[in-house]
C-alpha cells in the first residue's frame, strides 16, 4: 500500500536558513514546485528548486532534499563548487544559486549565476545564437569583442534573478542559453547543439525584434517578436508581444500582405515604473511603505500561477481585489470622497 506524499520538501544547506539540521524552523526553505521546468527544453529539468543569493565567500554549499517526515530522501550533492575543481564544498565567490531536484530521477542539480558588477550587464549569462541569424539589437551581425564569444550576446540585470536582452533574428533562428559561471554544466536552455531552442520559425530575410526575458530563480527563458508597426508579408512561426510601457497607449498591430504568420500565442506585457504609480511619493523605505500599486484586469479568464513576473521580480507585488461590477461601471474605482 503507497500513498502519494503531498507534503513540503526541503532544502538542507549551510547557505540557507537554519543550516543543515534546522531547515525545518523557516518556512523559506520549502522548495518550489515547477511543473513548468518539466515541460521545457532545459539542460537539467526539475520538480523542485531552491534559489538565493549567498555573499559569503566561504560558505558551504552541499547540499540535501528533506520531507516533513524524513531528512534525507535524496543523495548528498556535495563538491562541483569550482569550475575545474570537484574537491570544495564550498562556493569561490558571490552568487545567485540555484540548488533544483528532479523527483521523478531524483537528479540534483547546482548552477551558479554572479550577479553583475556596476554596468547593468550580467557577464556571465549569455544567449547563445546557433547560426548568424540571430543578431544585436540593431540588426548588425554579432562578432567577438570583450569577455563575449562570437553569436553570444549580453543579458541586462534587471535586479533579483531577472534578466532581459534585446535582439533581432532572422526566421529560423536557434539559440542556447550560456551562464559562463554555472557548475558543470554551462548550458541552462538548451543541450549546446543545432536542437536548441527555435527563437523565430518559418523562412525569409527579414529581421524581426525579440525581447528574450529570462528569471534564473525559476530558469524560465520568454521570447517574443515585439512588432512595432503593421505586419506585412512576413512568413514566421512565432510568439507575439504586445507591450504596454507604463503609462502610454499599449501598442497595436495590423496584419496585410501575402505573407503568412503562425502566432504560437500572444504575450501581454505591462510594464510597471515606480515614478507613475499611482499615489506616488519622494521617499520610499522599509519602516514607512506608502500604498503604490498599479490596477490590472484582464478581459478573459486567467490563472494567476500563469502571468510571468508575480512574486518574482517584486516580492510581494500582488493582492486579488473582487468587486461588484455595476457599481464599478457606475461609479469607478473612487471611494466618494475624493480617494
Amino acid at each position: 500500500f503507497s500513498e502519494k506524499y503531498e507534503g513540503n520538501y526541503y532544502i538542507r544547506t549551510e547557505s540557507s536558513n537554519g543550516g543543515w539540521n534546522y531547515y525545518k524552523d523557516y518556512s523559506d526553505n520549502v522548495m518550489t514546485r515547477s511543473d513548468y521546468s518539466l515541460t521545457q527544453t532545459l539542460s537539467d529539468p526539475y520538480s523542485h528548486y531552491y534559489c538565493r543569493y549567498i555573499s559569503n565567500t566561504s560558505m558551504d554549499i552541499t547540499y540535501q532534499i528533506a520531507t516533513d517526515y524524513s531528512p534525507c530522501v535524496s543523495d548528498v550533492m556535495v563538491g562541483d563548487a569550482t569550475i575545474g575543481d570537484a574537491s570544495t564544498t564550498t562556493l569561490p565567490a558571490a552568487a545567485n544559486v540555484r540548488f533544483s531536484w528532479n523527483e521523478q530521477t531524483n537528479a540534483l542539480r547546482r548552477a551558479y549565476l554572479k550577479s553583475a558588477q556596476g554596468d547593468g550587464n550580467s557577464r556571465f549569462l549569455v544567449l547563445h545564437g546557433y547560426d548568424a541569424k540571430v543578431l544585436d539589437k540593431d540588426g548588425n551581425t554579432i562578432s567577438a569583442a570583450g569577455d563575449l564569444d562570437a553569436n553570444e550576446l549580453q543579458f541586462s540585470d534587471l535586479g533579483n534573478w531577472i534578466y532581459q536582452v534585446e535582439m533581432q533574428v532572422q526566421p529560423d533562428a536557434k539559440a542556447g542559453l550560456i551562464a559562463n559561471y554555472n557548475s558543470s554544466d554551462r548550458y541552462l536552455v538548451g543541450d549546446g547543439s543545432s536542437s536548441w531552442m527555435t527563437i523565430m520559425g518559418g523562412s525569409g530575410s527579414n529581421k524581426y525584434a525579440i525581447t528574450a526575458v529570462y528569471d534564473f530563480k525559476s530558469n524560465r527563458l520568454m521570447t517574443a517578436w515585439t512588432p512595432s508597426s503593421a505586419i506585412g508579408d512576413a512568413i514566421t512561426d512565432v510568439d507575439i508581444m504586445l507591450v504596454r510601457h507604463a503609462q502610454e497607449t499599449a501598442n497595436t498591430i495590423t496584419f496585410s500582405g501575402s505573407g503568412s504568420l503562425n502566432a504560437n500565442r500572444v504575450i501581454g506585457a505591462l510594464e510597471m515604473r515606480y515614478n507613475d504609480l499611482y499615489g506616488k511619493v519622494s521617499t520610499w523605505n522599509s519602516t514607512s511603505r506608502p500604498l503604490l500599486k498599479f490596477m490590472v484586469s484582464f478581459p478573459f479568464d486567467v490563472n494567476v500561477s500563469d502571468v510571468f513576473g508575480l512574486n518574482s521580480a517584486y516580492g510581494e507585488a500582488y493582492v486579488i481585489e473582487r468587486y461588484a461590477g455595476d457599481q464599478r461601471a457606475a461609479k469607478g474605482f473612487f471611494r466618494g470622497d475624493g480617494n
